[in-house]
């Protein structure tokens, strides 16, 4: 007798090839997604800014002098530990709380929440008109929120909400977020990046940059004595994290024009060991030195590594704010405050409790009309879900209600795809013809509708995505992350399974594959 893994994967068995590559597909799309998201369950925390607690106990305090049924007492707000606090905490899993930073550490989920789920930043910005002018140009205004996007929200799946207001305030909402402070320092910094020259003098790490320095442009013949700007952050092209010697830095990449101008200059400027004259070029942030190299060579294809003391977040930042560009203003903080989530978690629960429900009904229902089949299709549809909470995770996606709606939407769509494709099985068996000719033939008629329809709809979301902004872009990004992982189960998960199923059947009972079917309609 065969050994059993012979008949499942011999050259005879019931597994060909085909179905072996698309079985293995799946086991590593989903393995992937569900690692993922335990990786990020185990590994993600939030450290939640004194702030956003101090603001939910004072909240509590109004809410019981004005009467509301609320319990909490506003005692010890300076207290990080104080019972009140933790109160509040203790549904999140604290992990550490650091008093010195002033934040609460404590588990982060798999997605990042909305604003209307958990709550987050409302921050107003002010940007500062340039000397001689009364009020901020309107384009300068549009500059500053483009930037502040780029920094915030560089992939546009956070839902982060700017607004213009007035003329020359900003209104910016970030969801799931809970520190203030460090919102405050990425938006606030300015980031203009200059690589000046120095000439024979080096010049310390945080040495402030005079202005007259920073106004003067370099040409290729600059002296000794000179000190000037040899390129400006207008010339980077890219800007991306690295190593230098184990050591985080900073690689940097210009446009063809300043990476000319660059390699000219430095090519110039070479130190000598034979003369004893260094030429240094420093680099600054903001009018501040955070590295004053030595130049050993020209340097070519406008291409080099800013290293320096960096830890990997400071990296991190820095490469944020530099591909972000710098701030054509000033600005400055006009107000700050954590915000609640705008929907109570008693009606969070409620729709959540309904979405349950509702997925529930559509299980008994394909059970119950489409019976084996109907298991397979539930079954799909746990992995679907399980798909999207790792590539939502994957992408940074934040969860909205919009988005939850989006997601509802698109497990109908998984279930529609399913529906289509059991009732073309069912059709091909009526036929006469074999469980797994039926299966095949079944999926390959139902595959061009499917297509269609979800193609169309992909339009549509690609155009909200365009076009739309913070809750609509949100519904977007979920319901065609949904609609892709809708097919991927219903084209491959339920196929595979379907498929496995029909090959080690000898004698199937057609009656366990869909209402209305009998043994005698493949007889």
């Amino acid at each position: 007798m065969r050994p059993r893994s012979m008949l499942l994967f011999g050259r005879k068995g019931f597994m060909h090839k085909n179905i072996v590559a698309q079985f293995l597909i799946v086991i590593a799309v989903v393995g992937l997604c569900a690692g993922w998201s335990a990786y990020r369950y185990y590994s993600n925390y939030e450290e939640t800014s004194f702030m956003y607690y101090e603001t939910q106990i004072q909240k509590a305090g109004d809410a019981k002098k004005s009467g509301a049924p609320e319990t909490r007492t506003v005692e010890t707000l300076s207290a990080p530990d104080s019972p009140e606090m933790l109160d509040l905490a203790k549904g999140e899993k604290v992990l550490q709380i650091q008093k010195k930073k002033k934040v609460i550490k404590t588990r982060g989920l798999p997605i990042n929440m909305g604003l209307d789920l958990k709550g987050g930043v409302h921050i107003v910005m002010e940007a500062i008109p340039r000397k001689g002018d009364t009020a901020p140009k309107a384009e300068e205004v549009e500059g500053v929120i483009k930037v502040m996007r780029a920094r915030l929200d560089p992939q546009g799946v956070r839902e982060v909400n700017i607004q213009k207001q007035g003329v020359q305030f900003i209104s910016i909402d970030i969801p799931g977020e809970k520190d203030p402070e460090k919102v405050r320092e990425s938006l606030g910094k300015v980031a203009k990046l200059e690589f000046l020259y120095s000439g024979d003098e080096y010049l310390e790490e945080g040495f402030e940059v005079p202005q007259e320095w920073r106004e003067k442009q370099c040409d290729a013949r600059a002296r000794s004595n000179d000190r000037c700007v040899v390129i400006d952050g207008a010339g980077l092209k890219k800007a991306s994290p690295g190593f230098s010697s184990g050591r985080p830095s900073v690689s940097f990449t210009l446009q063809k024009e300043a990476a000319e101008r660059f390699y000219e200059f430095t090519r110039r400027h070479v130190s000598s060991e034979q003369t004893g004259r260094n030429h240094y070029l420093a680099i600054a942030i903001d009018g501040r030195i955070i590295s004053c190299p030595s130049i050993n060579s020209g340097i070519p294809n406008g291409s080099g590594e800013i290293t320096g003391r960096f830890t990997r977040e400071e990296v991190k930042n820095l490469v944020d704010w530099l591909n972000s560009g710098a701030l054509p203003l000033e600005v400055r903080v006009a107000e700050m405050r954590a915000v609640s989530p705008t929907l109570g978690k008693d009606s969070l629960s409620k729709s959540f409790f309904a979405g349950l429900m509702g997925l529930g009904a559509v299980v008994i229902f394909m059970i119950g009309y489409y019976r084996l089949p109907g298991v397979v299709a539930s079954i799909a549809l746990l992995l679907y879900i399980t798909i999207m909470f790792g590539a939502m995770s994957m992408i940074n996606a934040v969860l909205t209600l919009p988005g939850i709606a989006g997601f509802v939407l698109s497990i109908g769509m998984a279930v529609d795809a399913n529906v289509i494709i059991f009732e073309r099985i069912k059709e091909e068996l009526k036929l006469g013809k074999t469980l797994y000719a039926a299966v095949e033939a079944g999926f390959n008629r139902a595959f061009t509708a499917i297509l269609d329809a979800n193609v169309t709809t992909l339009i549509a979301t690609a155009v909200l995505y365009g076009f739309g902004t913070g809750p609509i872009r949100g519904f977007a990004v979920t319901l065609s992350l949904g609609i892709l992982a809708s097919m991927f189960s219903a084209v491959m998960i339920t196929r595979v399974i379907m498929l496995i199923i029909a090959k080690g059947s000898k004698n199937p009972n057609l009656s366990l594959y869909g209402f209305g079917l009998t043994q005698g309609n493949n007889a």
